[in-house]
């Protein structure tokens, strides 16, 4: 796809929407670890055979694949560089990747912790991981650079297992990926080493490769053929699937919160926000129809859709939206919306009368007087034929192509939220912005976007970036981790008009 080179932020978690491009790093000058590239530029695969060694040269040398995402293991000084290596096998993986597999594949074990198994070498562990280094005495965040190796801090290893006596000892190395070192200790002088382990089929396999009669390549030109045979028939099967998968796989790279939306077949109005940043909680949003009838009048917020929730910054907080006067508003809660919520939710679940099979109604709950103080509002524009894309100019923010969102289910996977805080008086350069073509890459100006993972259409996702992205400078509360409230604004926008969408038949939700 064409376009502007793919730029990959320093942080992921926690940035500002006035970082300059120093702060970008090109991708062109990223080392990929592909067999095509490594014959391009020259990189190989490290032949160490020490194996700790030969990581440290591949994820140096950008050579090393992440075996979950199949992307390299890079190194850097930031969190979406931290990495997570299995003790059993030694891979090394993203830890947002492993991280995200284990919540997603872990069940809760008998003491009340999250037990999952390692995605290469099916390794159980107790405990979800946590990023840190090699030995895990220092966190990502506390690594020492002048250690000279990637991940690695200056403290030595010191894992406990057994020397080749087999006596208990600590690893001597310092902090490193791979097989530990430990040293024998005084008793095991005058104690016989235990016999090595004979090879197995692989490094049998590998040796006898290595030591072929040169140009003799028959078996390893057969296997190709099969691979690519398979390849093929793969993609002339499922074709349009697999495009859909590579397209969208890595279109929510730099937005950390993950929101579903719903599936096409069961359109829900609660939203769990899920955070990929370690010290965020999710958090839970109900959106419900409001009505406040004002006999004779025309004002605004008679009818109306309301978010509500609570985030990092604002325990209790609601958006409204007014869609047929185009306004909204942002408003701080002192309690829970106990109201909003069971109306969202609830109200639509039918329960079964206790102790008994018989099926019952909701029940309406005990409801409290709730308090609200209005912290911000604004305007939207309408969107039409000729103005398809719908500005937020309060916020600086731009939804683009709105009015095809209104039109078209096929469209729901390609919205963006664009930052267009620096283009307001810029009539050619916003077009420009938000007539540009869709791509599956990072943006710098995408602060949000629908997304659709998978092989073909499936559920529908949104994902926002995390941090300070829209400056409204005093009026705005500094975010350190997860979303910014005032984000809350487009989403909120888009899932009302999704609502209304599916209540009034106005289209087909089923894609």
């Amino acid at each position: 796809m064409g376009g502007a080179p793919w730029r990959w932020s320093r942080s992921k978690s926690v940035r500002s929407s006035s970082s300059t491009a120093s702060n970008d790093v090109m991708m062109e000058e990223v080392p990929r670890g592909s067999t095509e590239t490594q014959r391009r530029n020259g990189f190989k695969q490290s032949h160490a055979k020490d194996r700790g060694v030969a990581i440290t040269e591949d994820i140096t040398n950008g050579n090393y694949l992440c075996s979950i995402c199949t992307e390299p293991v890079l190194t850097g000084n930031t969190r979406e560089y931290s990495m997570w290596h299995c003790v059993q096998c030694y891979n090394v993986f993203h830890f947002r990747c492993v991280k995200a597999w284990a919540d997603a594949s872990g069940t809760m074990g008998v003491l009340g912790y999250k037990s999952w198994k390692c995605p290469y070498c099916q390794h159980q562990y107790e405990k979800i991981p946590s990023a840190s280094c090699w030995c895990g005495k220092e966190s990502f965040d506390l690594n020492v650079a002048a250690a000279g190796k990637p991940n690695a801090c200056l403290k030595t290893c010191e894992r406990s297992g057994v020397c080749k006596h087999g006596n208990a000892s600590l690893c001597s190395k310092k902090c490193h990926p791979g097989p530990c070192m430990w040293k024998c200790t005084a008793i095991c002088d005058q104690l016989p080493a235990r016999p090595i382990k004979p090879p197995g089929m692989i490094s049998r396999f590998r040796k006898r490769f290595k030591e072929r009669p040169k140009g003799k390549l028959p078996g390893v030109i057969a296997m190709f053929a099969i691979i690519c045979a398979v390849y093929t028939a793969l993609c002339f099967c499922g074709g349009a699937d697999i495009e859909w998968f590579y397209q969208m796989r890595n279109s929510c790279n730099g937005l950390n919160t993950r929101i579903l939306m719903n599936s096409a077949q069961n359109p829900r109005y609660k939203f769990t926000f899920q955070s990929l940043t370690k010290n965020v909680k999710d958090s839970t949003f109900y959106l419900a129809n409001h009505l406040e009838p004002e006999p004779n009048t025309n004002n605004p917020f008679q009818y109306y859709q309301r978010l509500s929730g609570s985030t990092s910054t604002t325990p209790n907080i609601a958006i409204d939206i007014d869609m047929q006067h185009n306004l909204w508003r942002m408003i701080s809660l002192n309690d829970t919306d106990i109201a909003n919520n069971w109306t969202a939710n609830a109200a639509k679940i039918s329960s079964y009368v206790p102790g008994t099979k018989i099926l019952q109604f909701p029940v309406v709950p005990m409801f409290k007087p709730i308090n609200e103080t209005v912290i911000r509002n604004g305007t939207f524009t309408d969107v039409t034929d000729a103005a398809k894309h719908m500005h937020i100019p309060e916020l600086g923010l731009s939804i683009a192509n709105m009015y095809m969102f209104y039109q078209k289910c096929s469209l729901e996977p390609f919205m963006r939220v664009f930052n267009t805080s620096g283009l307001q008086g810029d009539t050619k350069g916003m077009a420009s912005l938000l007539d540009s073509k869709w791509q599956g890459q990072y943006d710098d100006k995408v602060v949000m976007r629908t997304a659709s993972f998978g092989h073909g259409r499936q559920k529908l996702s949104m994902c926002g970036r995390e941090g300070n992205v829209v400056d409204m400078g005093a009026q705005s509360v500094p975010v350190k981790e997860g979303m910014q409230d005032e984000m809350l604004v487009p989403f909120a926008l888009m899932a009302a008009v999704r609502m209304r969408i599916n209540e009034t038949n106005y289209r087909s939700l089923d894609c």
